[in-house]
């Protein structure tokens, strides 16, 4: 099963990714815990609305054997890079990805004609 929504570039962006998620997956009749599966959506469509100067992007939900996969799509084509090191304490950035590494049993990036696609696999 798979679903795909356009999500506008702002601010509001994710809470509606996390929504159509929740909903979609709940529509399949998959009652999983979603809150790593939630996670992951906010962080990548996050680092999409921040990072890339996209206007839109696009959200894809996917349900491959056991596992959920999320697809983030933007215009940019150049990858995002997990921080280096820790962020510290006060720092307000640089864990989005770290985040994603722990929760996801995979994670990845595909280049297309239109940018690049962000997905994460979460059990």
């Amino acid at each position: 099963m798979r679903a795909r929504t356009q999500l506008p570039g702002s601010r509001e962006s994710a809470a509606q990714a996390r929504a159509f998620v929740a909903t979609t997956i709940r529509s399949w009749g998959d009652d999983r815990p979603m809150d790593d599966i939630l996670l992951v959506v906010s962080e990548l469509v996050t680092n999409a609305m921040l990072h890339t100067g996209s206007r839109a992007t696009e959200l894809t939900v996917a349900q491959t054997g056991g596992a959920i996969r999320v697809e983030v799509g933007d215009s940019s084509s150049t990858p995002p890079v997990p921080a280096s090191q820790l962020p510290r304490s006060d720092d307000t950035q640089g864990r989005g990805l770290l985040l994603v590494d722990a929760v996801a049993e995979h994670w990845g990036v595909e280049r297309d004609d239109r940018g690049k696609h962000v997905w994460a696999e979460v059990n």
